[in-house]
């Protein structure tokens, strides 16, 4: 949050309430989406220039359904593929040695 030339608006302590979200775009189509999730004691703040403004309805345990950020939900779905690279990685042990020696 303490980049130049980001939104001056996210920069100042804002209060969000359980599961609400603000969304806020620049001139140059950067999207940047502050989120309070519920396990969370600070907003979670994303920042895309693919995803547009928009919630989802996601159906969670016990079958509740949660309003949450189409942007936070796509990322969810997807951030498992690094913890899949570095698994698939250990198997092959010859890659962290360079040398012999």
């Amino acid at each position: 949050m303490n980049r130049k030339n980001f939104l001056k608006e996210i920069r100042g302590k804002q209060k969000l309430k359980h599961l609400e979200a603000q969304f806020y775009r620049s001139n140059s189509g950067i999207l940047v989406c502050q989120w309070q999730d519920k396990k969370a004691r600070k907003p979670v703040i994303a920042v895309s220039t693919m995803y547009t403004k928009g919630m989802s309805e996601i159906s969670g345990h016990h079958g509740k359904v949660t309003p949450k950020p189409d942007l936070i939900h796509y990322y969810n779905l997807n951030m498992n593929g690094c913890d899949r690279l570095d698994q698939l990685v250990s198997y092959y042990n010859n890659l962290k040695r360079k040398t012999v020696k």
